[in-house]
């Protein structure tokens, strides 16, 4: 079982608000301020996916290479755990 699918429902909850607030920030070009909202949404969903995408993204957008990469390594790491490794 992935820590996802454990995460208390409450928790989620705020997550995906969090979530929501990172993907606004970001459409606002408050860029290191949507990496530090997604960053939080990964300390409750470490699997998160799309936030995996956006942190990576926002990384290399920051010239932050070597920290996009790791998010990138994660991203194909929860792929493949999820079976979903040719999305």
């Amino acid at each position: 079982m992935t820590k996802a699918m454990r995460t208390n429902p409450e928790d989620r909850r705020q997550a995906e608000i969090s979530k929501r607030h990172a993907g606004d920030l970001a459409r606002a070009g408050k860029v290191k301020q949507a990496l530090d909202a997604y960053l939080t949404v990964l300390k409750t969903i470490p699997d998160d996916i799309g936030s995996l995408k956006r942190v990576a993204a926002l990384h290399h957008s920051l010239g932050e290479r070597r920290l996009a990469v790791a998010h990138y390594l994660r991203l194909v790491e929860s792929y493949a755990v999820s079976g979903d490794l040719l999305r």
